[in-house]
């Protein structure tokens, strides 16, 4: 089964215990249950900045646009 994802290579994601912590996304991939994986990680345990509001963007993403 194939998913179309709102993020790909190079998007920013917000990882951590309180998804505040900011990553680039190197890979998708999937587990061995066939479940999306990004950067080696569960695809469902982070958030997509972009889709975010602007003020709830980390720091550096706000000074760089």
């Amino acid at each position: 089964m194939k998913v179309d994802f709102p993020y790909g290579p190079g998007d920013i994601i917000l990882t951590g215990r309180f998804k505040n912590k900011r990553t680039v996304v190197r890979e998708i991939g999937e587990d061995e249950y066939g479940h999306p994986t990004v950067n080696g990680k569960p695809a469902l345990n982070f958030k997509i900045e972009k889709l975010l509001p602007k003020d709830m963007w980390s720091r550096k993403s706000r000074e760089t646009k």
